[in-house]
């Protein structure tokens, strides 16, 4: 199945402790949910990403009813922190605590077993190498 998943910067999920498909506990001053962390290179320092769509209460019996360790509403937890003359809800603007709560599970994923890795920092990373037409 599909579950709710955070994603967590390599850094922080090294300093958390945090290995991918340990379920964490988010917990912000309205609620807290669980989700599977999902440590990821493209997430900043000290922050998290959790996507909308999970966590439903209505639906097909494979969106629904699942466990909290499965399946979390991240709505849950945001805070009604609106942008001045829209109504919206405010990007970032929930501060939580992240904690691990012992548990882990394999998570759901398209891309197999590789990782999504920074490249281009070494010499043998290059993937295009452009050359002049007199070089060629």
């Amino acid at each position: 199945t599909w579950q709710t998943w955070v994603e967590i910067s390599d850094a922080t999920a090294d300093q958390l402790g945090v290995k991918e498909g340990d379920i964490l506990r988010i917990e912000s001053s309205k609620d807290s949910i669980r989700a599977v962390a999902y440590p990821s290179p493209a997430v900043p320092p000290d922050t998290i990403s959790i996507p909308f769509g999970q966590g439903r209460k209505h639906g097909s019996e494979y969106a629904t009813d699942r466990n909290g360790s499965e399946s979390s509403n991240v709505m849950d937890i945001l805070e009604t922190t609106t942008v001045s003359g829209t109504g919206s809800l405010a990007w970032a603007g929930t501060r939580v605590r992240v904690t691990k709560t012992g548990d882990s599970v394999s998570i759901s994923k398209l891309e197999g077993n590789v990782r999504a890795e920074e490249i281009g920092i070494l010499p043998a990373e290059d993937i295009i190498k452009t050359i002049a037409p007199e070089n060629a």
